[in-house]
């Protein structure tokens, strides 16, 4: 995928059990930009348990407890990585902060990697990809190279219900009053630093 890239490309690669290894993928592409999305624990919980209920019901946690875990080890693993890592090659944003500020924070992004693009250009690529525009597939395509290209029509196609409510604070009409408990209690164990989110 790599050598089929111009000048000016990125390869762009989400996938997020990639967090647990960042160091072996600036070992591997010294030049990698790590950009790490962090979400509120419990809006990560109540999508993970969608998925588990559908199209990721192979590899997705099957309760909040596990979630919750999962979610942890992620964030803690490109944590701990990022301390070695510059401010030119790592960037963490949060998604509530892209909801609320998509223009700041997606510039933020942009002067990470070097783009020059405009606030309007943003607004545009924001609008272009709103999440009813993925749901009905009209988004900004993205191409797939290499081999997994040839098998999937040269684009990202997202599963079935991949995009769901979009925004942050869904998890309050997601779960149950025992799956509150179970990460509220899940925090203050293994995230003592999260546990703001315990409270509100």
């Amino acid at each position: 995928m790599l050598e089929q890239l111009k000048p000016v490309q990125f390869f762009l690669d989400k996938t997020p059990g990639h967090a647990l290894f960042v160091p072996e993928i600036t070992a591997l592409l010294p030049q990698a930009k790590i950009i790490h999305l962090a979400r509120d624990p419990r809006d990560t919980t109540a999508s993970l348990l969608a998925a588990s209920r559908g199209w990721g019901s192979k590899w997705a946690p099957d309760s909040a407890r596990k979630a919750v875990r999962m979610w942890w080890q992620h964030v803690s693993s490109v944590r701990k990585a990022s301390k070695n890592l510059s401010p030119h090659q790592f960037l963490e944003i949060h998604y509530e902060d892209l909801h609320r500020d998509p223009v700041s924070t997606l510039r933020s992004i942009m002067q990470l990697l070097g783009l020059e693009w405009t606030d309007d250009a943003i607004k545009l690529a924001v609008s272009a990809n709103a999440a009813e525009e993925l749901r009905q597939d009209r988004g900004t395509p993205i191409p797939l190279g290499g081999e997994h290209g040839k098998l999937n029509h040269r684009v990202v196609r997202e599963p079935q219900d991949f995009i769901r409510r979009a925004r942050p604070g869904a998890w309050r009409e997601d779960l149950n009053w025992l799956e509150r408990l179970q990460i509220q209690f899940m925090l203050w164990k293994i995230a003592p630093e999260w546990k703001k989110y315990a409270r509100s």
